[in-house]
């Protein structure tokens, strides 16, 4: 029996939630939480900035990201 994304979401967000982690997130829609606390952070200035800085002095996580955009973009086969 397949699970919808929904139901698969949830029980992601409960692992988590159980590990102290993204429990704002283990509501009825988490794709639609995420999504509106995504929207608010950008236009969040001071969070644009300190994100900035985050990712300035952590360039691996920046470097990791298009790394993996790269390989789903080779993967869609996008030139």
């Amino acid at each position: 029996m397949l699970q919808s994304e929904n139901d698969f979401d949830k029980q992601l967000f409960e692992l988590l939630a159980s590990r102290g982690l993204a429990a704002a997130w283990l509501v009825d829609s988490p794709q639609a939480a995420l999504e509106i606390e995504c929207r608010q952070l950008i236009v969040d200035l001071t969070f644009q900035s300190d994100l900035a800085d985050y990712l300035s002095a952590n360039p691996v996580i920046s470097e990791s990201i298009e790394t993996v955009l790269a390989q789903l973009a080779f993967s869609a086969g996008v030139h």
